[in-house]
């Protein structure tokens, strides 16, 4: 996680909030107290003895509304803080759990790194005093780094959730790495961040290992507990599946369109590519299909993960060029592999692969990480041990195009199409349906488009059947 060194507007708010709500606790607090007083003199006697009983009494605080006041004021201030945004719609405090954690805990480190440079300023200043004075309490000298490996490691852990979160806006992605490396853990958390920004996209995930145990661990990996339909596993399903994406992706090219976002993962790129190219290697449907979707589909709306055991073109087939595009990452023991580095940086591969062989002896998860337009790095990947527990729950889509179908499909909608329909079986007028209809319904004619497929072009022909009935009673 990377902390800021300096205090933003968000992490202001919430010593704002803080501070708001400790004084109206304060406040309320000081409410409550209360002042003894003395309320008189009785005389008593007794057997034993003879005097005066004092009666003590309570009051509450003087002043007590201003306190009261005060403390309002102070819930008040918090919730201004709470409503509070940065100018363009999003709220300065975040409190969504995972993010309200996040900002406080930036904001008491950052709290404790300036009180820690206070204090250290003081003391130097005060140690300075004493050797001036020519007291020799003291005698010091300053060294402003850390050790160089230790350093290193917690640089980096610092920065682990930013280049995860650079790495997704990539158009595509591809983790490389031997079995155990992370890299499925890496890519649940991938796809984990893809569905918090956006529950809506479209999920298709081909994996021809799913729900295999972990030869070690014996664990499978059901990804998240999503339901077994939207994963493919036999190679013929991928491939249909394959063709169906590619048939959309020509129709959104003819209308121009790239919503609803589509994010296809494929697990062990290599394995997946060999069963499913039939033989024919790199000329095979599969890598053909890929190395088009790769080149032209982002644009589009669709998002590749693709996830394997290295960055080897293999049956894939996918060019240099095409990776230049890519987030690349290669995790684990690779990682400080020299001859495995050479796909991501030729000039540096040694010098990466030493880095990262630091941090593995360091027991930290590393990989070698290129994202678009910049040289290849090493990150640590942060603690995802909890992966295994995360679930993507799902509920049953609404059919939009069901929804629009029904409230455009009125009597009078019928009406108007049958006079069409029976105009065009009279001979008065050219088929109406590409023009006419197609535009009185507001689809674009072709099978290529959902609605007119399922929708328009079976009430067209409806209609031409009633207006052929029609048609043969008035000639009677």
């Amino acid at each position: 996680m990377a902390y800021p060194n300096r205090y933003q507007a968000k992490h202001l708010a919430i010593l704002g909030f803080v501070a708001s709500i400790a004084s109206a606790v304060t406040f309320w607090g000081v409410s409550l107290k209360s002042e003894s007083y003395i309320g008189g003199f009785h005389p008593y006697l007794n057997q034993a003895q003879a005097g005066y009983q004092i009666d003590h009494g309570k009051n509450p605080i003087r002043n007590r509304e201003f306190y009261l006041i005060m403390m309002g004021s102070s819930i008040l201030m918090a919730g201004l803080i709470l409503s509070a945004d940065d100018g363009a719609g999003n709220a300065l405090i975040d409190l969504r759990p995972d993010a309200f954690r996040k900002d406080f805990a930036e904001t008491a480190i950052i709290t404790g790194q300036i009180f820690n440079e206070s204090l250290g300023t003081a003391i130097a200043g005060g140690l300075s005093w004493a050797v001036l004075r020519g007291k020799k309490t003291a005698e010091v000298v300053w060294l402003n780094t850390a050790p160089a490996q230790v350093k290193t490691a917690l640089e980096k852990k610092t920065l682990a959730v930013t280049w995860l979160k650079e790495f997704l806006k990539a158009p595509h992605a591809w983790i490389a790495g031997r079995t155990r490396a992370g890299k499925t853990f890496l890519m649940l958390w991938i796809l984990k961040e893809i569905l918090k920004a956006d529950s809506n996209v479209e999920l298709r995930i081909w994996d021809i290992h799913y729900l295999k145990p972990d030869p070690v661990t014996g664990r499978k990996n059901d990804w998240m507990r999503l339901p077994r339909s939207y994963v493919q596993r036999k190679p013929e399903d991928i491939m249909a599946a394959f063709l169906a994406e590619d048939e959309e992706l020509e129709r959104r090219k003819e209308l121009g369109i790239n919503k609803p976002k589509r994010i296809i993962l494929i697990d062990e790129l290599n394995s997946t590519a060999k069963a499913c190219n039939g033989g024919k290697g790199k000329d095979g449907e599969f890598s053909r299909l890929l190395a088009k979707f790769l080149y032209e589909s982002a644009g589009y709306g669709w998002k590749f993960l693709l996830s394997g055991q290295a960055l080897a073109v293999g049956e894939a087939d996918i060019s240099e060029d095409t990776r230049r595009n890519m987030a690349l990452a290669i995790c684990g023991d690779d990682a400080a592999d020299s001859d495995a580095l050479l796909r991501l940086s030729k000039s540096k591969a040694k010098e990466l692969a030493q880095e990262a062989g630091t941090l593995l002896k360091q027991k930290v998860r590393v990989a070698c990480v290129q994202i678009p337009g910049r040289g290849a790095t090493i990150q640590v990947i942060p603690d995802l041990s909890m992966a295994p527990t995360w679930e993507i729950k799902t509920k049953q889509p609404q059919d939009a195009d069901l929804a629009w179908w029904k409230s455009i499909w009125t009597s009078e909608k019928k009406q108007w199409l049958e006079t069409l329909a029976y105009r065009f079986v009279a001979g008065e007028i050219k088929s109406p349906l590409k023009e006419e209809v197609c535009q009185g319904f507001g689809v674009p004619y072709g099978p290529r488009s959902p609605r007119y497929a399922r929708f328009v072009a079976d009430a067209w022909r409806n209609a031409v059947e009633i207006a052929k009935q029609r048609l043969e009673k008035d000639e009677e």
